[in-house]
């Protein structure tokens, strides 16, 4: 590169941006058909965030060097940043006609069929990334996350089953295998392993903070939480903030952005006002704020879901840490104390299976705060005929599930399916869902799949179309299942062996309705089409329900909340007075 192009490159580097751009833009204009000049000033100008004119001199560059395909690529990546992905993809796309192994372009034409939410073309060029570089960590990190998305459930886990082998200290992707795993049928102690593993993978050597006491004073609670915001864990924090006892002070530490317009995250940030934004934190820094806040107790409610930060919790920032309401499994992490459970989510034996202490809130370890302008429960139509229905999401209609639904319709030819989740929006995977069902015998104008609704009463109407609601399982419904018992609907249960097939257990139990528990696969058939082709039992629950909901431990939350932070006080060492 010419001298003149390196020193400016050097001095915006020094932080001499501005000082750079001006001698390029003296040297270009000179020699206005030098592309190496248009080029690194385009690349200052965006470095300055004035795209536009960075885009206007990438053009020039590129008109002048065609076959430039760091050029191509360079200016893929400014028309990106500038939010005009599908512009950027061709201009990647060009730089691989050029240069078929230049992995910068295959990176950006990645992020840009990715912001484009081109799904399928994504996922197709990150398979064809690995299939280059398989080892590219990077890309596999956002491939599983595409897979997970497209609710490829198997895929993603062959994927990270092959990775972990060739990788098996990789934390992030061991992380990802177990939540994962959640999702599908396999032994209690195969699960177990799977967080174990995680846990030894991330290592890190313990050094905790001055060790609070259990004295007379404010209980100091750091909440670090993805999902303050509108999310299901939300539904579950909400009440829990609202009804804390005086002598507890929380603070928030928010590891994801709302989007705007968010209508739950104002809500939070007023009941959390010591509020710090941490997504862009590194460990270390995360680490660092944490121990700096003098917790008494951090309550981390991410587990292995989307936005956890984990990694920054090798160190024991706090005295005691403890994991609820986000994950429905062990952490694995060497560095939690507890985890909130109840007696029946974690019966006896259940502590076996979990690197945490199990901090038993019976009578449930979840309140619900149902929404406050939910419409009122209805029936179907008479004439109707008879419709199941699950809202979940879709990833957690495991193959047992999608056969075990399917046996009870054919046992019933006239009912129907009602599926509805936020991934039904993508035609390929409801077309692929409808294809499992069809494969156990499952006619497809027997179901019927909507995918996402704009508002959350709008949602809430849909279980009207709807007389029995479905769990899942091995993966249970959580905010779905409180949802359809606030809008009148009995939700058949199968109970299963560990804390995520064991939630919907609780609930019931919560709201007084164990009998809607099957303990097999026969009984989950008969209990669902007792209750389906029992209209008269079924209009006294639309007409009764919501109210026995309203009355039982489920949502009550001044009582929840005392539980709970008497339980994370219960932690604490005694004072030396005590």
């Amino acid at each position: 590169m010419d001298p003149a192009l390196q020193k400016a490159l050097a001095d915006a580097d020094a932080g001499r941006l501005e000082a750079a751009i001006a001698a390029v833009r003296v040297l270009s204009q000179r020699a206005p058909r030098r592309a190496d000049a248009l080029e690194v000033l385009a690349i200052l100008l965006a470095r300055a965030g004035r795209l536009q004119q960075a885009m206007h001199h990438f053009q020039r560059a590129t008109a002048l060097e065609p076959r430039s395909a760091t050029l191509r690529a360079n200016f893929g990546n400014a028309l990106l940043q500038g939010g005009k992905p599908a512009e950027a993809a061709a201009e990647f796309q060009a730089a691989l006609a050029i240069a078929p192994q230049d992995q910068p372009a295959w990176q950006g034409l990645f992020f840009a069929q990715a912001a484009l939410r081109d799904r399928a073309a994504w996922l197709a060029t990150a398979e064809r990334i690995l299939e280059r570089w398989p080892d590219w960590r990077q890309i596999a990190l956002l491939y599983v996350h595409g897979l997970r998305e497209a609710q490829r459930i198997d895929d993603a886990l062959a994927y990270l089953d092959a990775w972990n082998t060739r990788h098996p200290r990789d934390a992030a992707m061991l992380s990802g295998r177990a939540h994962l795993g959640n999702f599908r049928v396999q032994s209690r102690e195969a699960d177990f392993a799977g967080h174990q593993a995680y846990g030894a993978a991330l290592g890190g050597s313990p050094r905790p903070p001055s060790v609070a006491t259990a004295g007379p004073r404010p209980l100091r609670v750091g909440i670090l939480s993805g999902d303050l915001r509108t999310h299901s864990v939300g539904f579950f924090l909400e009440p829990l903030l609202e009804h804390r006892p005086t002598d507890v002070e929380c603070l928030a530490f928010s590891t994801q952005r709302a989007a705007a317009g968010d209508r739950m995250e104002p809500r939070f940030r007023a009941l959390l006002p010591a509020w710090h934004d941490v997504e862009t934190l590194s460990d270390p820094d995360l680490d660092q704020l944490l121990r700096a806040q003098r917790l008494d107790v951090l309550l981390e409610l991410s587990g292995h879901t989307g936005g956890n930060r984990l990694g920054a919790l090798r160190h024991t920032p706090a005295p005691v840490i403890v994991h609820a309401l986000g994950y429905p499994n062990t952490t694995g992490h060497p560095a939690f104390d507890a985890r909130v459970v109840d007696s029946h989510t974690d019966p006896p034996g259940a502590d076996s299976f979990s690197s945490e202490r199990l901090l038993r809130l019976d009578p449930c370890f979840l309140c619900y705060r149902p929404l406050p302008n939910a419409p009122e429960p209805t029936l179907p139509a008479g004439e109707a005929p008879i419709v199941f229905g699950s809202f979940n999401n879709t990833a957690k209609l495991s193959p047992e599930t999608v056969a075990l639904w399917s046996r009870l319709l054919r046992e019933l030819p006239a009912a129907r399916l009602f599926l509805k989740s936020e991934a039904l929006s993508d035609p390929a995977h409801a077309s692929t869902l409808a294809a499992q069902f069809a494969a156990h015998g499952l006619e497809p104008d027997r179901l019927e799949m909507r995918g996402f609704t704009a508002g959350l009463a709008e949602h809430l109407a849909l279980y009207g179309r709807v007389h029995v609601a479905l769990d899942p399982f091995p993966y249970q419904g959580t905010t779905t299942t409180c949802e359809a018992l606030w809008m009148g609907l009995p939700v058949v249960v199968l109970e299963g062996d560990r804390h995520a097939a064991r939630v919907g257990v609780s609930l019931l139990h919560a709201v007084g309705h164990p009998e809607w528990i099957a303990r097999s696969e026969d009984e989950y058939v008969r209990l669902a089409r007792d209750l389906a082709t029992n209209l008269v039992r079924l209009r006294d629950l639309r007409a009764g329900l919501r109210g026995e909901v309203a009355a039982s431990p489920l949502v009550d939350g001044p009582a929840y909340a005392t539980r709970f932070f008497a339980a994370l006080r219960s932690l604490l060492p005694a004072s030396p007075d005590a």
